[in-house]
C-alpha cells in the first residue's frame, strides 16, 4: 500500500514482503523470519533497492517512489478489511490500521531532513 500525505512531499509503503524471497534471504544472512522483522533495516535496503530498480526501469517520477517503508507479514486480505470482495484496497481502512506506522515513516523521514 502506497500513502502519500498531501502535506508532505513524498510516499511512503506499507509492504508484505514475498514469502519466498524473505526465507531465502534471511537464510542467506543466518536470520529467522521473526528477527528478520523485529529488525527491518537490512531487509528494508533490499526491499529499497529492487523498488528503485522497477521505478527507473519503468521511468517513475521521485514523487511515485516511496522512501520509507514498512515491512508487515499481515498480508491484506477481504478478512481483515483491508480488501472489498472484489480484491480492491480500501485505503481508508489501511490508513487506519497501519497509522502508527505511516506516521513512524513520516518522523523518520523528517528526522533525516527528507
Amino acid at each position: 500500500m502506497i500513502y502519500g500525505d498531501s502535506l508532505k512531499n513524498c510516499c511512503v509503503a506499507i509492504i508484505v514482503p514475498d514469502e519466498a524471497s524473505l526465507q531465502t534471504w534471511a537464510a542467506a544472512n543466518g536470520k529467522t523470519e521473526e528477527e528478520v522483522y523485529a529488525d527491518q533495516a537490512e531487509y528494508q535496503k533490499v526491499v529499497l533497492d529492487s523498488i528503485a530498480e522497477v521505478a527507473k526501469a519503468k521511468k517513475f517520477s521521485s514523487l511515485e517512489k516511496p522512501k520509507e517503508i514498512f515491512l508487515t507479514a499481515d498480508a491484506f486480505t477481504v478478512e481483515n478489511d483491508i480488501l472489498t470482495p472484489t480484491f480492491k484496497m480500501k485505503r481508508n481502512v489501511g490508513k487506519k490500521v497501519y497509522q502508527s506506522q505511516i506516521d513512524a515513516m513520516y518522523e523518520t523521514l523528517a528526522a533525516r531532513g527528507q
